[in-house]
């Protein structure tokens, strides 16, 4: 859980547009990470974060939620 959490970290002092958690199906440690990311968006400056469910399937939820990513990272940097 630290390492996740100091990664966020270190991605946002390396400037990162955006920051994604990729986890696999029911894995606590990426559950965790994901209940904590309105708080960390709050400690990074707003840097948009994504969780994705790697399970296996192709689905469009992914798809979906990668496009949204990549848009909050444009208005984020629009803004900046």
């Amino acid at each position: 859980m630290t390492l996740n959490l100091s990664r966020i970290g270190e991605l946002h002092e390396a400037a990162s547009d955006g920051i994604l958690n990729v986890m696999c199906h029911n894995c606590m440690l990426g559950t965790v990470t994901e209940s904590l990311t309105s708080t960390l968006r709050k400690e990074t400056d707003d840097t948009p974060i994504c969780t994705l469910v790697y399970e296996g399937l192709k689905s469009t939820h992914n798809k979906n939620r990668l496009e949204a990513f990549a848009h909050q990272v444009k208005q984020k940097k629009t803004t900046e």
